[in-house]
């Protein structure tokens, strides 16, 4: 893809984010695509596709038994691989600046602190509610978001779904609570992909938390 992400900024997550929702509608996985997990499988792909050539991929392991089957019907991001170049912590995927080497030895340590600020870049959570009741969907989106807030990183990004325009709003409604309560200033992007419900009716969209 030539559009990767560089600097992780606001400018950058918003057409990110524009993008994802973009080339999803474009496609037939909402109708092949019938659980939270094989979303989540999804979403990291394409995020791991969009990073930065030398960005460390620290996700959880690629569990291509969810999307064989769809990735032989539908042209999407290829299946990402775990990398682990530098240094950081994260839920789903992350970038940390310094990315020179492997992290074993002593030299490539000394270089580390030498160098820069070890940083991570981009912070990923991705939950997609679970339960019937849009409480409970609210509830778990909520703590994802809260365990992301804890999370020392440039720009931050959370993935939830929703069923219909209220609860998007109800949820970006508390999104935006929990950022300010936690006083975090770092751009939250938030895609909503509402899988539960239709595409034509309720259609992916995203946007920026941010000041």
């Amino acid at each position: 893809m030539s559009t990767r992400f560089f600097r992780y900024d606001a400018t950058e997550l918003r057409a990110m984010g524009e993008r994802l929702t973009q080339e999803l509608s474009a496609t037939r996985l909402p109708s092949l695509a019938t659980d939270p997990d094989t979303w989540t499988e999804l979403v990291l792909d394409w995020l791991a596709s969009v990073a930065a050539e030398r960005a460390r991929v620290d996700s959880i392991a690629p569990r291509s038994h969810l999307v064989a089957e769809l990735y032989a019907e539908v042209t999407w991001a290829p299946p990402r691989s775990v990398v682990r170049r530098g240094p950081t912590a994260m839920s789903h995927l992350s970038a940390p600046s310094f990315t020179d080497a492997q992290p074993y030895g002593y030299a490539y340590w000394d270089r580390a602190f030498e160098a820069e600020r070890l940083e991570t870049l981009l912070a990923v959570a991705c939950e997609w509610g679970g339960g019937g009741r849009p409480g409970a969907r609210y509830g778990r989106v909520m703590l994802a978001a809260a365990d992301l807030a804890g999370l020392d990183a440039r720009a931050k990004a959370i993935l939830f779904a929703s069923d219909d325009e209220a609860e998007r709003r109800r949820s970006l409604e508390g999104l935006s609570k929990l950022r300010l309560a936690s006083w975090d200033t770092r751009p939250w992007l938030w895609i909503d992909i509402p899988w539960r419900a239709s595409f034509a009716e309720h259609a992916p969209n995203s946007g920026l938390l941010e000041g």
